[in-house]
């Protein structure tokens, strides 16, 4: 195991990431000098022509990075295991080469024992025995823990870049733990129809592999149809799966339409290196928190920012604008999930995914958000207000007028005045600035 790189964020991200390593001179210089010195250390220990390598600049995926790894195998001539040990311990992966001169090198160089970490951990039964190279094992005794991370150095290496290998190297262990999640599609069923359904399996099946869930597509057809069997009104289906490849699915009903068109920005900012931000799934404990807010305080949504300042998506909406007769949409690399409407929508129509800031939505001619359950909606941006905009003022003026002196139109503007209402009290910032919805 030669050759370390980062997981992308999604799968086509994973894909290029894996490829770079794949292609890499530095790296497979790394592993192939690794490769010549184990073929030479089993060639001590095994019967003469057997030693051969079976898989070479092999790339493996985990949780955190992806991995070059090669494959060595041979037939023993010795049936001792203390003695197998002892012949390939410690294994060139970690002294490098040429062997000898290298651990004379460290044992200059290092104060210490390195431990177990460099050590070895295995299993002897009756019929066959495994054992590892302990690397990235961490050392946990009385309460404290330890573990001990490097890498190998060729003429190619740059000193940053190794040290930041390493780094990535302890990723695993600096990750806060998190809950098991599952994977979720909404869709729209409507006369006894599952609206853009194949697009909605279709990033299911990608966000499955990203995470090496099972999926079996056939099955999961199989459970939607006898959950929406019988059902002709319009309904939200929610489609859960679990790592196990088990599918669970919701009926739900639709809410009704919001006579309500504001959005407004989240304080709270998203890191764009966050890769829950690019799959649906249920660990969205900070979207439900906002669009629960959004929906008490009279909004169709909350947008949100990454910390780049970058526009991203709102907690159940993608956001396109448009300005100067073109439709833009957030970058995928801010941080977001490109919806099924959103991918729908752009196989249709050119919409080009842009770099947007808050600035641009100020600016924009048009905001819309879309979804694949309520569709495609035109909204306002909730802003502060600079007193230059007296006509806005004078807008929520008169409804107030005609609820306090015209009892017959104040009826009229009922559900207006409540929303109104509502904004007003909401539309003092900590400044005591005024906060009113931008004018169409």
């Amino acid at each position: 195991m030669k050759g370390t790189i980062s997981r992308g964020r999604y799968l086509e991200e994973d894909v290029l990431v894996r490829r770079r390593l794949q292609k890499s001179d530095k790296n497979q210089a790394e592993n192939l000098m690794i490769v010549d010195l184990l073929r030479n250390d089993l060639g001590a220990i095994s019967e003469f022509g057997t030693v051969r390598v079976e898989k070479l600049f092999e790339i493996e995926k985990y949780e955190t990075v992806f991995q070059m790894t090669s494959t060595i195998s041979s037939r023993l001539k010795i049936n001792k295991i203390s003695e197998t040990l002892e012949k390939l311990f410690p294994c060139g992966s970690i002294t490098g080469a040429p062997k000898i001169r290298t651990m004379e090198i460290i044992n200059s160089l290092e104060s210490s024992p390195r431990g177990i970490y460099t050590g070895s951990i295995g299993i002897i039964t009756k019929n066959f025995s495994e054992f590892n190279v302990a690397i990235r094992t961490p050392v946990i005794k009385n309460g404290e823990g330890e573990i001990g991370i490097g890498g190998g150095i060729t003429w190619y290496s740059d000193s940053e870049e190794e040290y930041q290998e390493a780094i990535l190297k302890s990723k695993f262990i600096q990750i806060p733990p998190i809950e098991d999640f599952k994977l979720i599609e909404t869709i729209l069923l409507k006369n006894s129809k599952l609206y853009l359904l194949n697009l909605h399996l279709k990033r299911l099946k990608k966000s499955a592999k990203y995470f090496n869930f099972k999926f079996d597509i056939e099955y999961t057809m199989n459970e939607l149809k006898k959950a929406i069997k019988g059902i002709e009104d319009k309904r939200k289906v929610r489609l859960l799966l679990s790592r196990n490849e088990k599918v669970e699915v919701e009926i739900l009903p639709l809410k009704n339409k919001q006579d309500f068109s504001y959005i407004k920005i989240s304080p709270e900012r998203t890191n764009s290196n966050d890769i829950f931000l690019f799959h649906k799934t249920t660990n969205r404990y900070l979207y439900n928190k906002y669009y629960e807010k959004a929906q008490e305080e009279g909004l169709i949504d909350y947008i949100f920012l990454n910390e780049r300042g970058e526009i991203t998506e709102g907690c159940i909406h993608n956001i396109v604008i448009l300005k100067d007769n073109k439709l833009l949409t957030p970058k995928r690399e801010s941080g977001l999930l490109k919806g099924v409407m959103l991918e729908y929508l752009s196989q249709k129509t050119s919409i080009k995914e842009h770099s947007l800031t808050i600035q641009d939505l100020e600016n924009a001619d048009k905001i819309y958000l879309c979804n694949s359950v309520s569709g495609i909606k035109r909204v306002s941006l909730l802003r502060p207000l600079p007193w230059a905009y007296p006509f806005q003022i004078s807008y929520f003026i008169k409804i107030l007028f005609f609820k306090a002196f015209t009892p017959l139109v104040g009826k009229c503007y009922k559900v207006e005045y409540k929303m109104l209402c509502a904004i007003i009290r909401r539309s003092t910032n900590k400044d005591g600035r005024f906060i009113a919805p931008r004018a169409e």
